[in-house]
């Protein structure tokens, strides 16, 4: 009789801790990975939107290094989630008349409030802060043996949008 008060009291221990912890689990899985396949998802429809522009100009053409993706955090001790997406281009054109071409060029791409508007960045020309992922782009062209000619106009076009919510994806909390 002893034993089985015993063994009663385990089990409903046991069920309880076991429960503690399988909730636990459950609200760590939610906070951290609930929305990796949302964010993927942006990621490639945003991309899709950027190639699928037709405003590109028909004296450019893509360059080797075409499509650059960033996600995640853009500093160290902040939890947010930025996208950004980009293709280098070339062109015969100049910086200005590249910059007139995509002046009030946007697109929604899914799972975006508002239109995304498309930034160009001119290779030699433009700067950014080093959180920007355009910085490190433009780094990755320099390094690169595409640049070829000086009477070419080399240049990113790239989406942006930062400082989305970082619940449910572990990479947006680096």
């Amino acid at each position: 009789m002893k034993d089985q008060k015993f063994h009663l009291s385990f089990r409903i221990a046991f069920f309880i801790i076991g429960s503690i912890i399988g909730l636990i689990l459950i609200v760590v899985l939610i906070v951290f990975y609930v929305k990796i396949p949302w964010n993927n998802f942006m990621m490639w429809h945003m991309d899709r939107v950027l190639t699928g522009l037709e405003i590109h100009p028909k004296e450019s053409s893509r360059l080797g290094l075409q499509y650059q993706y960033f996600f995640g955090s853009r500093y160290t001790d902040v939890s947010e989630c930025t996208f950004a997406v980009g293709e280098f281009r070339s062109s015969s054109l100049s910086p200005e008349e590249i910059r007139e071409l995509y002046a009030n060029a946007s697109a929604r791409p899914l799972g975006f409030l508002n239109n995304l508007e498309t930034h160009i960045a001119v290779a030699g020309l433009d700067t950014f802060p080093l959180d920007h992922p355009a910085d490190a782009w433009l780094d990755e062209l320099f390094k690169s043996d595409l640049i070829t000619s000086s009477t070419t106009t080399y240049y990113l076009v790239y989406f942006y949008e930062p400082a989305h919510s970082p619940f449910g994806d572990y990479r947006c909390y680096e």
